[in-house]
């Protein structure tokens, strides 16, 4: 599907607790559908850029797929995000962004295609 736009919400660091969630959803239709969320007992875990850490992140256990959690669980997680802004607003401007985004790159592109030529 053309409309579908995956992203990966940095991580939210909770206001309670020491570790960190990074969820996984999609931009489809207007809304926002979480695909699934991993918590880090560590923050540094879910933050840290190094080679180790990418591969901690990989081999951590990822959690259910979130259309397998009870339901009420599944509202409370869509509730706690909405309230940090992952939200509709967010699935509707998200392809918008990412299409004009394409656009500069491409124009970009072109223009540093087109210097290179014209030498």
């Amino acid at each position: 599907m053309e409309d579908d736009q995956a992203f990966d919400d940095e991580a939210a660091e909770p206001a309670k607790g020491p570790g960190a969630l990074s969820v996984e959803c999609t931009a489809q239709d207007g809304a926002i559908i979480i695909d699934n969320v991993h918590y880090y007992a560590d923050a540094n875990q879910a933050f840290a850029t190094t080679p180790e850490a990418s591969h901690a992140r990989v081999d951590a256990y990822p959690g259910p797929s979130f259309s397998t959690l009870d339901e009420d669980l599944q509202v409370l997680m869509e509730q706690y995000l909405e309230e940090r802004g992952i939200s509709q607003g967010l699935a509707v401007f998200t392809p918008d962004y990412i299409d004009y985004k394409e656009q500069k790159e491409y124009q970009r592109w072109l223009k540093s295609v087109k210097g290179f030529i014209d030498l």
